[in-house]
């Protein structure tokens, strides 16, 4: 039987000035629920916005088994997904 769990995904924005793109962020109100099969998680990281060269709070991509949806930004915590993946093995 699937372990369905349910993580909270967010969409992500190019921040720009009148100089041009300054950086990334997560749009806040973007919040949907999204329900997978815990089987699917097998890598999660800190989200890298390259332009803003930082590491986006409160955002991690989720990688997945399927080639659909991967990867997904959310703002459950790393450790949270971490522990996902761990009870898979």
């Amino acid at each position: 039987m699937a372990t369905i769990v349910e993580l909270t995904q967010v969409q992500v924005a190019q921040e720009t000035s009148y100089t041009g793109p300054i950086g990334q962020y997560w749009i806040e109100g973007s919040e949907t629920p999204i329900s997978l099969d815990q089987a699917y998680l097998i890598g999660v990281s800190k989200f890298w916005d390259s332009v803003g060269k930082r590491y986006l709070k409160n955002v991690v991509h989720v990688y997945l088994s399927t080639t659909q949806m991967s990867p997904i930004v959310v703002t459950d915590s790393y450790a949270t997904i971490v522990g996902y993946i761990t009870a898979n093995t």
